[in-house]
């Protein structure tokens, strides 16, 4: 397998950008390293996630808590006073913690929803979604159902989580895009692991229209996951239990499967996927990725993908310049 598989002409725009925006932060940022319910060793019961990344790099960033209700429509759109560089703010919209990471202008601008992963939480993902900002994005990152400050110690499937947190998805385009400030006809998805499962999801089932999606350590083919380990556990924000009962772990891949976006995502006529793995990665194998990538160039689709040699469940720096360039060219 060659080590990276890209589509021509993924850095001819704002690839400049990209290197400066992420030079920022160098490597920092992404640092889930495994999906929960299995690590690299494949041992599915303690799983970690560093989380060190939770302080926001915004220049002149003034956190207003907006978390103790729902923002209305009225508050979101007061955000943007056009007083010029990127800010963040925490706020819940629609039940959904979130924080909001935008360019302080007062145009109808692109919209990205960026999921983290398992074991992490909204603010895992900030200095990525705090770099798409400065291109001009108004992002969004959720706390993934049952995570973050939407834990509540009950466990769920890989599955559940990712329904749910797709429905989440819904609430938050819902609102936004009834924003002026919000240009509803360009829509950009970014997630890692389970958020890049959660954001092929979306895109292939949810209402709104979706533009591009960028998609770390995860795949489109959710038949990869019969027999991993990490679909057969039930997952809070911190731990998780593996199943024993035979059927139920069946019932468990089953269900994983049943939703998965191949076939509808092969179906979207103007949706730009990217896709990003490991060649290693033994928690999401790349089979699947490239199967896809090569159905879907072969009918003339929009699909990016890089597979990297020797690496695992794990996102490295220059995938996140390759991520940024391609969600700049198509959004």
């Amino acid at each position: 397998m060659k080590k990276d598989k890209k589509i021509a002409g993924l850095y001819v725009i704002a690839v400049v950008f990209a290197i400066i925006s992420l030079l920022l932060f160098g490597k920092a940022f992404l640092s889930e390293t495994e999906m929960p319910g299995q690590k690299e060793s494949g041992d599915a019961s303690n799983v970690t996630e560093n989380q060190g990344n939770v302080v926001n790099p915004v220049e002149n960033n003034q956190v207003v808590d907006l978390s103790a209700q729902s923002i209305s429509l009225d508050e979101f759109n007061a955000l943007f006073k056009g007083e010029g560089g990127v800010k963040s703010e925490k706020a819940v919209i629609e039940g959904v913690p979130v924080n909001i990471f935008y360019t302080d202008m007062q145009d109808a601008m692109p919209i990205v929803i960026m999921q983290h992963g398992l074991e992490a939480n909204k603010d895992s993902i900030s200095e990525l979604a705090n770099s798409f900002a400065m291109q001009g994005y108004v992002v969004i990152t959720p706390d993934a159902v049952g995570y973050g400050d939407l834990a509540d110690g009950n466990g769920r499937t890989v599955a559940e989580i990712l329904e749910g947190t797709a429905q989440n998805f819904e609430k938050v385009l819902d609102f936004v895009c009834q924003s002026e400030h919000i240009d509803e006809n360009r829509v950009g998805l970014c997630g890692v692991s389970l958020g890049g499962l959660t954001s092929l999801y979306y895109a292939a089932n949810g209402e709104h229209d979706v533009d591009v999606v960028v998609s770390f350590c995860a795949t489109p083919d959710f038949t990869s996951f019969a027999g991993a380990k990490a679909v057969s556990c039930y997952y809070t924000d911190k731990n998780s239990m593996a199943e024993k009962d035979g059927e139920k772990v069946k019932s468990m891949e089953e269900n994983m499967i049943s939703l998965s976006p191949y076939d509808k995502l092969m179906s979207k006529e103007n949706l730009a996927l990217f896709l990003m793995c490991g060649a290693e990665d033994q928690v999401v194998p790349p089979e699947g990725n490239v199967t896809f990538y090569q159905e879907a160039t072969a009918a003339g689709k929009n699909v990016g993908l890089v597979v990297k040699d020797n690496q695992g469940h794990s996102v490295e720096v220059d995938e996140m310049y390759a991520a940024l360039a391609f969600m700049v060219e198509n959004l």
